[in-house]
């Protein structure tokens, strides 16, 4: 159903007109539930690396002018969803972390893992260190033990890329609260 829906989003009739207009998608992903708007990330980000040249443009309109900013839309699942989004494409994760940061919430369980954190030398973490920080922390649950395998070492090269980080109070905290575990 996801890959229906966002087929006919993309698509239009012979005089411009979109099947599925931006305001329809986002009435839909406001009033459905969390296993569809899920299900739309999985398949966007699915289609985005099969087809680079299409899907990740489709991928940023998407995030960026349909996705909704309502609570309702707003829950752990869909913020593992964004942040796996981000963090699978290392060339447009400046510009999808910007977009999905204000659409974060705490992930409350396991639900996230996200192994390109742990992917050393010139990955995302030490290219953008002041990205994932940012992501970082909008989403890791208040219960230590359930980040992410590996955080640690993820919290210790962000400030190896980027020095200031040592002062930014959002690493201090993560640290903090990963010491006192």
């Amino acid at each position: 159903m996801s890959g229906l829906i966002l087929s006919a989003w993309t698509l239009t009739d012979d005089a411009g007109t979109k099947w599925v207009t931006d305001d329809e998608l986002r009435s839909l992903l406001i009033d459905s539930n969390d296993d569809i708007r899920t299900q739309i990330l999985w398949q966007v980000k699915r289609w985005a690396s099969e087809n680079r040249e299409k899907w990740a443009t489709q991928l940023i309109d998407l995030l960026q002018n349909v996705w909704p900013r309502h609570l309702a839309a707003k829950s752990g699942i869909v913020s593992a969803r964004l942040c796996d989004i981000a963090f699978s494409d290392a060339e447009h994760f400046a510009e999808l972390s910007a977009i999905i940061l204000p659409l974060l919430t705490r992930v409350d369980s396991d639900r996230l893992s996200l192994p390109e954190l742990r992917r050393s030398g010139g990955g995302i973490v030490d290219n953008h260190p002041r990205e994932t920080l940012a992501l970082l922390h909008a989403v890791l649950p208040d219960n230590v033990s359930a980040w992410p395998y590996g955080i640690d070492k993820t919290l210790a090269r962000l400030d190896e890329a980027d020095a200031t980080l040592r002062h930014d109070e959002r690493l201090i905290e993560l640290k903090r609260r990963w010491d006192s575990r």
